[in-house]
């Protein structure tokens, strides 16, 4: 009985990527936070003209995120879809 094929990716670098990925997400998802902070508390102290810009830098690193883990995943299911097959 041949034995198959591994369920996780073996090439060189991967776990490394990965892993800075999940770090980048990280730091800017604590940006992100407190950019949000920063600008509900510019609001409630009445500076409504930094309230806007602060909310768009916060929905860039939203969409920054969002990215990264988008690709994160597509690159998870093009590889897992290359594992399928014989």
């Amino acid at each position: 009985m041949p034995i198959g094929k591994p369920n996780f990716d073996l090439r060189p670098g991967v776990v490394a990527s990965t892993t800075a990925r999940l770090w980048i997400c990280a730091v800017i998802c604590i940006v992100q936070y407190w950019l949000l902070t920063a600008s509900m508390e510019a609001f409630h102290g009445g500076n409504q003209h930094i309230a806007l810009p602060m909310f768009i830098a916060s929905a860039v690193c939203f969409a920054l995120v969002a990215g990264l883990i988008l690709t994160g995943e597509a690159g998870a299911k093009k590889l897992k879809d290359e594992l399928k097959k014989p």
